[in-house]
């Protein structure tokens, strides 16, 4: 039940609410909570004031005059003041206001009856529209009115409560008015090269009879120096922030990078109002040059590159590849460097799985042996890959050669119902339908058709590369460096191999068809080498014949 607003009276008019004492015994059916705020017979008020800017708030008698403006207002209506908020600069764009945050919780949480805010304005209250109409609204349902010394409208009417919310409305759209001439400003001097504001580490602003200068000052020097020691002598940045440090510029490593890719320092403008442009700066000097400038950035992007490829350390090469067969979660890895020596890890704690990366990295190399093939088997193998490839794509041909067919006739479906139609055999209605339905159906199978035009040439040859990787796995793994080690396990297990810390054993759900092939015609070969080819043909099912995926180059 909503809290009833009171009534705007003047000056020595006592505020009192009419009771019917003979109902007082059916209150207790009420559904409305009895206030806990004294009753005093008085309605309260609180004052708030602000500016927007600290400039106002230094420069300007704002603050001052609202204050007389609000208490000449309180004494008019006879409103006792029992707090006052603000005094101070604080944006009206947004609601999270100190001042105006301790001035809401102060009302929920007087014992008193507040029930007025007295501002100059109502811009003075808040500038955000939509959001300050909804604030106002909620307040009226509390019982607490908004009113302003310079519009003292009341508002416990519809009436007096669409004036208000105008007015709010109004001060949000002058707002908004106020941005756009602002930022239009504002980018229409960046666009001639005008910088404005505070610049980067390195510049002062002088300002002389109003006029607005800068400058390079001390810091800005080392940091010139710091450029040349980057591009010229390729100083590390973190070599070069501790001299700039001992020199007294106070910057960590990661704000130099930052300010090494900083244009302001070669006399360019970037800025995002004017997104992807970069101007010629017109009001401060460069402190170095452009060529410089690139030079110690060009030095920085391959120190980055050299780094990257540091920090994957070759003696982790299962690092995040390699997942807990407990937990299933990626492996990690680290070194205790006093040693010298590497563990992977499970990051899991309830797993604390730690183990030698040395005997890892054997356990993974002997792991692979399983996929070797023993050359005495591969003239068999090549056999039935080759038949099974061979299968495949006669199947495809057959398939395509059979859509091209109904491509055909459907084409030329369209081009008689066309035909029929110029001669007025058919009417617009049944050509429509048709050659609609029949435009559908040609889509449909052309789609069809450009996923069987897939062909193998060179199959042999293909087949004979892949042979001789298979044969060599293990050893082309060991010689890779850490990116070549970690696409070749990609593509033989598709980020599916797992590490048994308690039985020291590698598992995988997942293995490259060919390769799984190879794998078990070797098994096969060696369980019975008096048998011949038909053997393996009988064991060919194992694998899919309708999809090879050969082992690309590493």
């Amino acid at each position: 039940m909503e809290t009833k607003t009171p009534t705007l009276k003047m000056k020595n008019n006592k505020y009192s609410t009419d009771i019917t004492t003979g109902l007082d015994k059916f209150k207790r059916f009420t559904s409305h909570t009895p206030t806990e705020k004294l009753d005093t017979g008085l309605l309260y008020g609180v004052i708030y004031t602000r500016v927007s800017s600290k400039d106002q708030f230094d420069k300007n008698g704002s603050l001052e005059s609202q204050q007389k403006m609000c208490t000449a207002l309180a004494e008019r209506y006879n409103i006792p003041v029992v707090e006052r908020f603000g005094g101070t600069y604080e944006s009206a764009k947004t609601e999270e206001r100190k001042e105006f945050q301790r001035m809401m919780k102060f009302i929920n949480s007087s014992k008193k009856a507040i029930r007025y805010i007295l501002v100059s304005d109502n811009d003075r209250f808040s500038r955000t529209g939509g959001n300050a109409i909804y604030l106002a609204g909620n307040l009226r349902k509390q019982g607490v009115q908004i009113l302003a010394a310079s519009s003292p409208i009341d508002t416990s009417n519809a009436t007096g409560a669409f004036q208000q919310d105008m007015q709010l409305l109004f001060s949000y759209y002058d707002n908004q008015q106020r941005k756009e001439k602002t930022i239009r400003g504002m980018k229409q001097k960046y666009q001639k090269g005008v910088f404005f504001g505070r610049p980067p580490v390195g510049y002062d602003v002088i300002k002389n009879n109003g006029q607005t200068t800068i400058v390079i000052n001390a810091q800005g020097k080392l940091l010139a120096k710091a450029f040349k020691w980057k591009s010229d002598k390729h100083y590390p940045t973190n070599v070069i922030g501790q001299k700039l440090r001992e020199l007294g510029v106070k910057v960590s490593d990661k704000h130099l990078s930052r300010l090494f890719r900083n244009v302001f320092y070669c006399g360019l403008l970037s800025n995002k109002m004017l997104g992807q442009e970069i101007v010629e700066g017109q009001n401060w000097p460069a402190l170095v040059s452009k060529e410089v400038f690139l030079k110690a950035n060009e030095v920085l992007e391959n120190a980055r590159t050299k780094y990257e490829t540091r920090t994957k350390d070759s003696s982790l090469p299962l690092k995040q590849v390699i997942k807990c067969d407990k937990c299933e979660k990626p492996m990690t890895g680290y070194v205790v460097r006093k040693k010298g020596l590497y563990y992977y890890k499970c990051g899991t704690i309830s797993c604390c799985s730690n183990k030698s990366a040395k005997h890892m990295n054997a356990k993974f190399f002997d792991f692979l042996e399983e996929f070797k093939i023993n050359p005495n088997l591969q003239p068999l193998i090549k056999q039935q890959l080759i038949a099974i490839v061979k299968k495949s794509i006669v199947e495809k041909v057959s398939d395509k050669e059979d859509l091209d067919s109904q491509v055909k006739k459907l084409n030329n479906s369209i081009l008689r119902l066309e035909q029929r139609f110029l001669n007025e055999d058919i009417d617009k209605d049944f050509y429509e339908k048709y050659r609609a339905e029949y435009v559908q159906q040609l889509q449909s199978l052309l789609e069809k058709r450009q996923g069987t035009s897939s062909r193998i040439s060179n199959l042999e040859t293909i087949l004979q590369k892949c042979f001789e990787r298979s044969q060599n796995i293990n050893k082309i793994w060991q010689s890779g460096d850490i990116v070549e080690k970690q696409r070749l396990v990609k593509q033989l297990f598709n980020d599916d191999i797992y590490y048994n810390v308690k039985n020291d054993t590698y598992r995988t759900n997942y293995k490259n068809s060919i390769v799984s092939y190879f794998a078990q015609g070797a098994m096969i070969f060696e369980s019975s080498k008096t048998k011949n080819a038909q053997l393996l043909a009988e064991h060919s099912p194992l694998v899919a014949p309708t999809r090879i995926e050969l082992i690309s180059k590493v």
